[in-house]
């Protein structure tokens, strides 16, 4: 499943689930600039 798509000097990343969870939290909002290494999504 789709997950979060990372928009990067004008290219889009789509990051894919490999298993099944839950998320717990999302701790990014859509359009907000996030650093590298920053935790994006929590899961249970």
């Amino acid at each position: 499943d789709l997950l979060v798509v990372l928009e990067a000097m004008k290219m889009e990343t789509n990051i894919t689930a490999h298993s099944a969870g839950t998320v717990k939290k999302i701790m990014a909002s859509p359009g907000e600039a996030v650093k590298s290494g920053q935790a994006l999504i929590e899961f249970e």
